[in-house]
């Protein structure tokens, strides 16, 4: 058995393991331009006998973590052939993704589960999932009477136009998100290949970009992602333009987070909105329990001790202090002998960190055990529970 990464030439080999396991099974092998976006030295792949069996990606990406930007290991494209499965292949490509993930400075992982008890063995834990939310035209027909000064402008681009501005405009928002992706480092490959056939509308005030989206408009349907406004006027702008393609388009479709009163933006509807919860939900990890926690913003002086377990990263077993510091968080690991307020599994550590779920349903699970009550209220007001929503796919 040996663990390895693949060569350019081996792209076409892997995207045919990836393709049993999620895709469909084709003779004619995919052309080249169609995997560009496939970067080699995030491909890991384990072999057996001299053959490709199993195998994962680990995107180098960034995260927003309760506001705050993280490195972090993007997991995809999980797959192995069924007659190399049950001989805990995926566990052996985890841990060496781990190890590569604290060698290069990912100190926080992220996935979209096929079944999260499959994941949860690696230390896993789901939070939520962001809403595909469908409306029609008819909704947003009352921005068409909106009237705002010349200082507004409204700009529609292809991508190789605008491309740049709208990434950077998008990966300042995303720190508003707690689990946002930004990808204004994306691989180019894999960037040119998101962009591909996509449309860019931004809404500007005296240049400035105040709002906008990629689209897609297909057919009668238009479908956006990366959506994004800053205050009431770039709103009203952003659904105006839309709302001008009446008579032209019978749907649109957007990604919305949990927890949002989508019906404040509409007006008039004459059909139901169409709403799809993506199945599963998002999954993260801490891989490196210091660096994820660092300068995560936590007030007062107070410090918490917690005895960490993890079966899959041995560097995150020990006894660490969590202190607020001017109102960010320092984690350190202390000596063995301190005397620990809680005991936390990799799991606990990591909902506490996305707020994935309350201190309670934590303790529940089995996952944090608590040695001093009356510093729960402490852990409770550091790490409240937080919508997870992010729009980009990996």
């Amino acid at each position: 058995m040996e663990i390895r990464k693949i060569t350019s030439e081996e792209k076409k080999l892997y995207n045919r393991l990836s393709d049993y396991a999620f895709g469909e099974w084709k003779d004619k092998e995919i052309e080249d331009e169609k995997l560009k976006w496939m970067n080699v030295e995030h491909c890991l792949v384990l072999e057996e006998d001299g053959k490709m069996v199993s195998g994962l990606i680990n995107h180098r990406l960034k995260q927003s973590v309760r506001g705050v930007v993280k490195a972090m290991s993007g997991i995809g494209n999980v797959a192995t052939y069924p007659e190399y499965r049950n001989k805990g292949y995926v566990k052996a490509l985890f841990k060496q993704t781990f190890q590569d993930c604290l060698e290069n400075d990912l100190p926080v992982s992220s996935l979209q589960p096929f079944k999260e008890t499959f994941y949860r063995k690696f230390g896993y834990v789901a939070t939520n999932r962001e809403i595909m939310f469908k409306f029609g035209g008819a909704a947003i027909a009352h921005y068409l009477n909106f009237t705002t000064d010349d200082n507004w402008q409204v700009e529609r681009s292809n991508s190789a136009q605008a491309q740049q501005e709208f990434v950077d405009f998008i990966s300042k928002e995303a720190l508003k998100y707690n689990g946002m992706v930004i990808y204004d480092e994306l691989y180019p490959g894999w960037r040119e290949h998101l962009f591909q056939d996509d449309l860019i509308l931004l809404v500007k005030y005296k240049g400035e970009v105040k709002a906008g989206c990629r689209y897609v408009k297909k057919d009668q349907n238009i479908r956006m992602n990366d959506v994004r406004w800053t205050d009431i006027t770039s709103r009203k702008l952003f659904f105006q333009y839309f709302a001008r393609h009446r008579d032209q388009i019978g749907s649109f479709t957007m990604p919305i987070s949990m927890g949002v009163n989508f019906y404040n933006w509409f007006q008039d509807n004459n059909k139901e909105y169409e709403i799809k919860m993506s199945e599963g939900a998002w999954m993260v990890r801490v891989v490196d329990v210091i660096s994820a926690f660092k300068d995560i913003r936590i007030s007062g002086k107070d410090k918490l001790t917690y005895e960490v377990t993890d079966e899959m990263c041995e560097w995150n077993n020990g006894i660490f202090q969590l202190a607020a510091v001017n109102g960010k968080a320092v984690m350190e690991k202390v000596d063995a002998n301190v005397t620990a307020d809680f005991k936390a599994d990799i799991r606990g550590m990591s909902a506490l960190l996305y707020g994935a779920m309350p201190v309670e349903e934590i303790i529940d699970r089995g996952w944090l055990e608590v040695f001093d009550v009356e510093k729960q209220g402490i852990l409770e007001s550091w790490f409240p529970v937080e919508i997870f929503f992010n729009s980009f796919w990996f």
